[in-house]
């Protein structure tokens, strides 16, 4: 299967509203990571493994998965606005991230 690019069938970076866009955005860097951090905790993580299940919790989707949500048209809108803004902002939050959870390691 061939991937078409994330601008091939959408308008713009933001294609499904500002609200949905900062929606994902946090789903993603705010609850994941926490929800990583949360579940590492439970099961023992200590030292580098926590940071580094932490900090996967922050990574952004795969680019290559937009072409199954356009096949199947589940929003495929918010999918690619949430890529393109994730993809933006991984370098800042991951150093954000990293930063936290070294302080609490």
């Amino acid at each position: 299967m061939r991937c078409p690019g994330l601008f091939a069938f959408v308008h713009g970076i933001i294609s499904c509203g500002y609200r949905r866009a900062v929606e994902t955005v946090l789903l993603r860097y705010v609850l994941s990571p926490v929800c990583c951090l949360l579940v590492g905790l439970m099961f023992g993580f200590r030292g580098d493994n926590i940071k580094v299940f932490t900090m996967q919790g922050a990574l952004p989707q795969a680019v290559s998965s937009f072409v199954v949500f356009k096949e199947f048209k589940i929003q495929p809108e918010v999918f690619s606005t949430s890529t393109n803004v994730g993809t933006l902002l991984c370098l800042p939050v991951m150093c954000l991230w990293y930063a936290i959870v070294s302080g609490l390691f």
